[in-house]
């Protein structure tokens, strides 16, 4: 289990779920109260502005990203040069995992670092339920660290 070796990857059980479930982390299988919900943000941008998209995401609260460089797509119009060859500008994608409470906070930062409002070629930001997150212990705790909120989980 990736939970027991810290600094050994994360695992993502099951696929995201487009109705509002939440997931329960559990920290150690034993106790069930460290129980905390999660969001993936996927941000769909130019590779000239991942940086930034990182770096936001860090200082609003996100522990980390994964990148998938040299995505393609198309926006609204295809783009053709010279001979019809298809023009396609180099992007990103950018998921962060975050924890609920820092979703609202991460996603209008990436919004603002992508300046994904500015055209139609800019990029998108998405945020997505996932139903269950595995391999988080040093996460949570270095986050609760560099980036305390004020309420804290509930216990049942």
């Amino acid at each position: 289990m990736p939970d027991s070796q810290p600094g050994k990857g994360l695992c993502m059980d099951g696929l995201v779920k487009k109705t509002a479930l939440s997931l329960g982390f559990v920290k150690h299988p034993s106790n069930r109260r460290n129980l905390m919900d999660f969001k993936l943000i996927m941000v769909f941008v130019d590779d000239t502005k991942t940086d930034r998209v990182l770096d936001a995401s860090r200082a609003a609260g996100a522990t980390g990203a994964t990148i998938v460089g040299n995505a393609r797509g198309q926006g609204l119009h295809k783009l053709t040069g010279i001979f019809g060859l298809e023009i396609l500008e180099p992007r990103d994608v950018v998921l962060i995992l975050v924890e609920q409470r820092r979703a609202e906070k991460v996603l209008h930062a990436v919004l603002e670092a992508g300046q994904l409002d500015e055209t139609l070629s800019t990029g998108i930001a998405l945020q997505l339920d996932v139903e269950r997150a595995l391999g988080l212990s040093e996460h949570i705790s270095a986050l609760s660290r560099h980036h305390p909120i004020n309420q804290e989980p509930s216990e049942p």
